[in-house]
């Protein structure tokens, strides 16, 4: 289900949508929806948070119908053959890898004191969201043994990794959301 096609290789839509696709985007619409209820139900204090969580999840949901990840994989492997690094581009993987780690260890350092103050379950929803970035950009890194991890049924249950931390990671988004709601409901 290609939606539009902007240059060669990148194709925005599901390029073939199969039945985890779907069941991803049913579990990231819960939870956005979730996410902005806890917004409307907060304190002052919570419900810009709760605003955050649930726009950076229609991001995602967006990315995952859409399929922003792979037009980014694919011009940055357009880019690395047009410029003769194709074959070596292992290095600038693992580099792109660790600039990853750095980049997500800093704003983990960065914002810790100031989600440390917030409620343990919004602050368990942006370790939620964390997760599904990092999965994101491993992604579009591309590695081939990242991606044996993540597209390959390596647990037997007839889905890959990708699918089983997408559908956790948005499950922990609603499950934190639900019992955040169910405080503000129980303390009003």
């Amino acid at each position: 289900m290609v939606l539009l096609e902007l240059s060669q290789g990148c194709k925005l839509g599901m390029p073939r949508p199969i039945t985890m696709d779907w069941v991803d985007l049913a579990y990231f619409s819960v939870a956005i929806f979730v996410s902005f209820l806890a917004a409307y139900k907060s304190e002052p204090k919570s419900k810009r948070h709760w605003w955050i969580v649930g726009t950076v999840l229609m991001l995602f949901a967006l990315n995952k119908f859409l399929f922003f990840d792979n037009c980014i994989k694919n011009a940055l492997s357009g880019f690395a053959a047009e410029n003769g690094f194709y074959v070596s581009r292992r290095g600038v993987q693992l580099l792109f890898i660790l600039l990853l780690l750095a980049l997500q260890l800093a704003l983990i350092y960065l914002c810790r004191q100031r989600v440390n103050k917030l409620d343990g379950c919004l602050r368990r929803a942006y370790w939620g969201l964390l997760i599904l970035l990092v999965l994101v950009m491993l992604r579009i890194i591309s590695l081939h043994q990242i991606d044996g991890m993540l597209y390959l049924d390596k647990l037997g249950l007839g889905i890959g990794l990708n699918w089983i931390v997408e559908i956790f990671g948005s499950l922990f988004i609603i499950i934190n959301a639900a019992i955040y709601i169910r405080k503000q409901g129980s303390s009003s």
